[in-house]
């Protein structure tokens, strides 16, 4: 990173509202037959609770107007919220198309937001970093989900750990929550670096398989097989459908409406996971 990751982690912590899960009327079921030798995190509604159960790069994150427009004072920015929203979405969906058109096309784009608001703002590339960061914090607080510290404890507690991972969508800064909120990197938390396959490393987004497939090389050169590997994640489209097709068996976390994502009108969606957890406490059997 060329940023502090400390200053970072303080920005995305700046605007925390201490969220709770909202439950969403769904019951645990399902079994894993054998203790996982590997186990693989979605981010963003699943180790975290998100106001808007995605990252703020969706156009549909909450818009916190008065936590935004105190950021832009900050920044000396003197442009109107609505305004400069608007700008960025359009600049969003531009670099969407322009990684459509590429050959071979990118079918699922990533865009990477420190590079869009250097473009937008006009700024040097640290405070474009910082400004990414604190946009986020402002449009789409986060809270840690309840026992997601709990269960990586009850992982590094064990005697035959599984490797852990992460296949998010995700910015730059996102690997800097768990700093933030955790007081721990990755690393200390237990992470595999390689395993952490983040979206806007490729440019490309869930639910492409290319993300899960990357994960399966790293875990080939481990040893580990995909159908000893379980994906856990919120949404059954960008997680469960291409964990699946990947190899891996899969977990439905379903512990908050807000990101809860069923799709039961999308085809690819229709089938039913190995394992269905309203809590992340629900996993430590399998740890």
């Amino acid at each position: 990173l060329m940023y502090d990751a400390a200053e970072i982690a303080a920005i995305l912590k700046k605007n925390e509202r201490n969220l709770r899960p909202i439950p969403a009327g769904i019951e645990s079921r399902g079994t894993l037959s054998a203790k996982p030798k590997a186990l693989l995190f979605d981010i963003y509604g699943t180790l975290f609770i998100s106001a808007s159960g995605d990252i703020g790069t969706a156009e549909n994150a909450p818009f916190g107007r008065e936590t935004l427009a105190a950021a832009l004072r900050e920044f000396g920015i003197a442009e109107d919220p609505e305004t400069l929203k608007a700008r960025f979405f359009r600049e969003v969906r531009t670099e969407h198309d322009r990684l459509r058109s590429l050959d071979p096309p990118v079918e699922y784009p990533e865009v990477r937001t420190e590079e869009l608001w250097r473009r937008l703002l006009g700024v040097d590339a640290e405070t474009a970093g910082r400004f990414a960061a604190a946009y986020e914090a402002a449009v789409n607080p986060v809270s840690p989900m309840p026992a997601a510290e709990e269960l990586l404890r009850a992982v590094a507690a064990s005697p035959s750990p599984p490797v852990l991972g992460l296949v998010s969508n995700a910015q730059f800064f996102t690997p800097l929550l768990f700093d933030a909120f955790f007081g721990k990197p990755l690393r200390e938390l237990g992470f595999d670096r390689e395993l952490c396959v983040f979206s806007f490393l490729f440019r490309e987004a869930k639910p492409s398989v290319r993300l899960f497939l990357r994960a399966v090389e790293v875990l080939a050169g481990r040893g580990i097989r995909t159908d000893e590997t379980v994906f856990v994640g919120n949404d059954m489209l960008n997680d469960l459908y291409p964990a699946r097709a990947a190899g891996f068996r899969t977990c439905l976390f379903a512990g908050d409406l807000r990101s809860l994502r069923l799709r039961n009108d999308d085809p690819r969606c229709g089938f039913d996971p190995d394992l269905v957890i309203t809590g992340l406490m629900e996993l430590a059997p399998y740890v």
